[in-house]
Parts: structure tokens; sequence; C-alpha cells
């Protein structure tokens, strides 16, 4: 097994390319048109039932005949539900529900449908398609905010809803208000038992003691004022603007770290069978057994 790349908590998701042996818990099919036609590079997650600490998702990929396989390894399968999603098409209304027995091989196979609005699939990114010129301000704002979101994150397509009635000026103030916002949130993601969460708000909300001061905040504002889209219920054509990324041997595992925490990076070790990350507000290591799933945290073992 060998892992490609780590990315941030609460999940942790290990991108990994595996031809390894058959384990108890497989769950395989093939997924076709409507046309009965096999579609190629439909992504298959193969979620839990529920989202505790360890828990394992699994995603993988049809190849060019539409086949599919996930392996679980020796996790039990039953409640799991399998979701497919190509940008362009739905599952039709006879989908697969959950997983009703545990061990042992599952067939799962789906018929897709073309759909012409693809809003609910696109990742974040293809909004900053939608008018987003390429010059100073958009840079700055996406140099800034990218940091800590994927831009625009469902939260801020959420707040850009609300500033449809304002002309652009009302919008760009609305921004601006977001970033005085956050500017005083930042503070309180600080370690816990540090004197970070308690400071006055005189001391949060200065800009010359934050990591975004007053020209941070013009262009960001600016930026996301002018450019962000404030519709986010109709799309139609979608061009990422490179191929998709991965083959039918790709596999990404994701592991549900603790929701309490604030983990912003986890990493791997050659010297470590573990993925290890650090808790900012509680200022602690996590540790993630790939293999097992278990997360341990600072004397408290959540088992998977």
């Amino acid at each position: 097994m060998r892992v490609l790349s780590v990315l941030a908590s609460p999940l942790v998701a290990l991108l990994v390319l595996t031809t390894g042996p058959v384990a108890a818990a497989v769950i395989s099919g093939e997924v076709l048109d409507a046309e009965g036609e096999p579609l190629a590079g439909v992504m298959v997650r193969v979620e839990p039932p529920q989202a505790t600490p360890g828990a394992l998702t699994v995603t993988v990929f049809t190849g060019a005949d539409g086949r599919y396989r996930a392996d679980l390894g020796e996790r039990n399968a039953a409640g799991r539900s399998v979701q497919v999603s190509l940008i362009g098409y739905a599952a039709r209304g006879d989908a697969p529900g959950s997983l009703a027995s545990g061990d042992g091989p599952h067939q799962v196979d789906f018929t897709l449908q073309p759909i012409d609005n693809i809003a609910a699939q696109v990742p974040a990114s293809a909004w900053l398609k939608q008018g987003f010129p390429d010059d100073k301000e958009t840079r700055h704002a996406l140099w800034i905010c990218a940091g800590c979101h994927q831009l625009p994150d469902a939260p801020m397509q959420n707040y850009a809803r609300l500033t449809q009635q304002f002309d652009v000026q009302g919008r760009i103030n609305a921004w601006s208000a977001m970033v005085k916002y956050m500017r005083v949130k930042t503070f309180d993601l600080g370690p816990e038992g540090s004197v970070w969460p308690g400071l006055p708000y005189e001391v949060k909300s200065d800009p010359a003691l934050s990591g975004y001061d007053l020209r941070d905040e013009a262009l960001i504002a600016s930026a996301l004022g002018r450019h962000l889209p404030t519709d986010y219920a109709h799309l139609e054509r979608y061009d990422p603007g490179a191929p998709l990324g991965v083959t039918p041997n790709t596999v990404i595992r994701e592991y549900q770290m603790p929701r309490e925490g604030f983990a912003r990076e986890v990493g791997l070790s050659a010297r470590s069978p573990y993925a290890w990350g650090a808790e900012q507000n509680f200022h602690r290591l996590i540790r993630l057994d790939p293999a097992t799933g278990e997360v341990f945290a600072e004397g408290r073992v959540n088992v998977k």
C-alpha cells in the first residue's frame, strides 16, 4: 500500500493505490447509463452508518467497463450505504440503500441518468469560474481565505445568498463585516487554557494584532463583493480544466477524527505506521492507525 496524500480533519483522507488481497467485506458492482452502457470515472463511496471516531469511508472509481470494487478489510459492511457520483448524472430512484448484512461479498449495481442542473454536484471552486478575474484582488482573497476554507464553501455560499438584495457596494460592505468577524473568531481557535479566547474584544478586533489587516480586509471584501456569485441554485456546465486524476486502482480511505477537536494538519512518517495530527484548541497530538481505524488522543482511546 502506497500513501499519496493526507488531508485535514475532522475527516482524514488517505489516497491509496492498492491491489491488495480480497478481504471478508468487499462491495463491488457496475454502473451503467440509461442505455445500459458502462460509465467510467464514477465515484463510489461506501459510508459508515455513524460518524464515530475511527469510522471508515472508502471511495473508489469505476473503470472503462463501469465496474468498481471497494474493500473494507475486516470492517463489517452492515448498515453502510453506497453512494455514486458523476457530474452531469444522477442515480435512478430505484438506487440501492444501506446494506443489511455484514461480512461477505456484496453486489451493488447502479443505473445513472443525465441531469441538466449540476449545481449540487460541482466542487466549491467551480463557482470561482463564474466571473472571477485573474487580478490582484482575486489572488489576494484566495491567498488569505483558502488557508482555512474551500472557496467558496457552504457557509460562504449561504452568506453570499444573504447579500443578493444589495448593490455592489452593499456586498462589499457585507464582506468587510465578515472579515471583521473572522478577525475576532480567529482568537477563539487558540489552544485550550491559553489567553487567546479570553482576550478583550478591543484586542481581538484590532487589525494591527490580526492576521487580516485593513489592507487584507479591503482587498478580500472588494473581490468577494464584486465577483462572488450570490445564486447557487442552478448550474448547467462545468469544465474542471484537467482530466480526472484517478484510476480504477485509486482508493481513498477517510477516517473520522474526534469532532470536538480542531486538527488543521495530519501527516505520515516513514518511521511510523500511524498518521499524526495536532489539535490546536486542545494542544494535543492525535494518532490514527490506518490499519484498524483506532484513534488515540491524549490518554483516551476511541475504538473503530
